[in-house]
């Protein structure tokens, strides 16, 4: 017969079995400095996270990271002066003082956690170091009528320069919404921070370090180029666009890729070809793609435009004719 006290241990485990996904944590071997650890793994049941530094007889110190159950492994070949754990995503870079690279101080753009389409942010595990002109982002779109997210960096032109609600980029046609939630729709400039913003283990972020993604409007040009053989891709597999080649080509409307790409305003208009008389004058606009996965998608239209200009007349050019006439006396 089973008592009180078993039925709680079996709750306890079959909570830890089919609970919600474990911690997020770095794990890697043998580091000397954060930025030589770009490997996340998921945790399991109770696990933290930890960081561990061990100091060698020559001197040197050398930092382990991952997942640990209640006790903090200890190095065999080593000193270990140092151990913590800590019970966030990803939490455990900046444990036992784990130094930073001098070329990446307080200045280095953030890491961002980079997938496409997936059902949680919390499920990602691909850490990419963002370029210096990027910060992280998070979109929530409906593909196919499930929710699904995508993650990765974000050149700055793409995000407001001020903490949210800031009007839009002027180099930029507009801003639109995905329709759904526009607290997921949004950049960030800290270490992980498009985990923390949406989805499952969403934490609150401060709002000095998120800003609005500035989506690129075209509605009128960007659609599915068959709206039938669309609605079959997603009606055989919710997951089309991601399990079916050049199905995000061809349904960028259906796959959440509208937005993403798209025409900048014109720019100012050249000086007029001709400094007299007739001539033209030219503009010029790009079609600009925010993410690898929208590099095949065509902007519809032309990137040139021109008109026509007159400045002033030329100065027209007088043959005299001189006739001499006899005087008469």
């Amino acid at each position: 017969m089973m008592t009180a006290f078993n039925k709680i241990q079996l709750i306890g485990i079959l909570c830890s079995i089919t609970g919600s996904s474990g911690l997020l944590c770095y794990s890697c071997n043998d580091i000397r400095i954060s930025e030589d650890c770009m490997n996340a793994v998921e945790c399991t049941g109770r696990e933290e996270c930890f960081t561990r530094a061990d100091g060698y007889i020559n001197g040197s110190v050398l930092y382990t990271a991952g997942c640990t159950y209640d006790m903090v492994p200890v190095g065999q070949r080593s000193q270990t002066f140092c151990s913590e754990v800590c019970n966030e995503n990803l939490c455990n870079l900046d444990k036992c003082q784990l130094p930073v690279s001098p070329r990446c101080n307080i200045t280095r753009p953030p890491r961002c956690l980079s997938c496409d389409l997936i059902e949680d942010p919390a499920q990602c595990k691909n850490l990419v170091q963002c370029q210096s002109d990027e910060m992280c982002f998070v979109r929530k779109v409906v593909i196919y009528g499930n929710t699904r997210y995508r993650l990765g960096c974000m050149n700055l032109q793409h995000c407001s320069a001020a903490p949210k609600q800031s009007s839009p980029s002027p180099a930029l046609v507009g801003k639109c919404s995905d329709g759904t939630d526009s607290s997921c729709s949004l950049c960030c400039s800290e270490d992980h921070c498009n985990i923390k913003s949406c989805g499952s283990q969403r934490i609150s972020v401060s709002d000095d370090h998120i800003y609005d993604l500035h989506l690129l409007k075209d509605e009128r040009t960007c659609m599915d180029f068959n709206p039938t053989a669309c609605a079959a891709f997603g009606s055989l597999n919710k997951e089309a666009c991601k399990a079916i080649a050049n199905v995000d080509n061809l349904c960028p409307a259906s796959c959440g890729m509208c937005g993403h790409y798209g025409w900048t305003e014109w720019g100012e208009w050249s000086a007029c070809s001709q400094s007299c008389n007739d001539g033209t004058s030219v503009r010029y606009r790009i079609c600009v793609h925010q993410l690898d996965a929208a590099r095949n998608q065509t902007c519809v239209g032309t990137g040139s435009d021109t008109k026509n200009c007159s400045i002033q007349p030329c100065a027209g050019i007088f043959h005299l004719k001189y006739e001499l006439i006899p005087k008469v006396f």
